[in-house]
């Protein structure tokens, strides 16, 4: 009598029938593989916030050097921003 009021998960995955095994081991194997994908998409955003950002910054820097070369150079130092001189030799020549 004891054994029908175990409500424990291991007491019923062990009492269910052997097609409810099947389904209850699949729902696990489908929780973790879309868990996996959300990770993974997580990442995904992450890596492209940051590309976004660095590509804003180099952007940014581009519109202003072409305005102003010479103040974006004083400003703008950062190699991000003229690219180790590249838009410098743009403007020069």
């Amino acid at each position: 009598m004891e054994a029908a009021s175990d409500f424990t998960m291991w007491a019923l995955f062990a009492r269910a029938t052997l097609i409810v095994k099947f389904v209850m081991i699949m729902l696990v194997l489908a929780s973790v593989w879309c868990w996996a994908v959300i990770v993974d998409k997580w990442i995904q955003y992450r890596k492209a916030r940051a590309e976004a950002a660095v590509f804003d910054r180099v952007m940014r820097c581009l519109t202003r050097s072409e305005r102003s070369p010479r103040a974006s150079r004083k400003r703008y130092s950062h190699p991000a921003c003229w690219n180790g001189g590249a838009v410098t030799d743009r403007t020069a020549g």
